[in-house]
């Protein structure tokens, strides 16, 4: 059982960092960088939603194709506005479980567990939480990003 959580809570940590590492490469491939982008104070007001379909030059995407470009400019502009730049994977991290207890009335466990980044001795930790089956079969799994948890 142990080996299965330790097993699961590594992958979701690596599917993480791999998606971090896709859209940093899509970025450092020269498709779009951050200076190419005006500055917020001379950016126009929306009154609605943008329409992810409209390209930077202002024309409509007409097929597909075009949908790979237009889908690496989108993240190129969320990660310069909104999210900024990623930093460098950390080489060292510790997954440590902090308490593991039965899912009344189910045939469940329910986990929590510290993940501590370090990177030029310097540290930082997160938790997550996972209830899973209490044999070792596959389930499906839902990530939820904030400080409440189920309930």
């Amino acid at each position: 059982m142990k080996e299965y959580a330790t097993s699961f809570a590594v992958f979701c940590f690596v599917s993480l960092v791999a998606v971090t590492l896709l859209s940093e490469k899509s970025l450092a491939n020269g498709r779009k960088s951050s200076t190419d982008f005006p500055p917020v104070g001379e950016l126009t007001v929306l009154d609605g939603m943008p329409d992810p379909f409209v390209k930077s030059d202002g024309a409509r995407i007409s097929s597909t194709k075009e949908w790979s470009d237009q889908r690496r400019y989108l993240k190129a502009m969320l990660a310069h506005y909104h999210y900024g730049a990623m930093p460098p994977r950390p080489k060292q991290f510790d997954l440590k479980r902090i308490w593991r207890k039965s899912v009344p009335g189910e045939n469940a466990i329910h986990e929590r567990y510290a993940v501590t980044l370090i990177r030029n001795q310097k540290s930082t930790t997160f938790h997550f939480e996972l209830i899973r089956p209490v044999e070792g079969k596959r389930a499906p799994g839902i990530i939820k990003n904030c400080y409440m948890f189920f309930e």
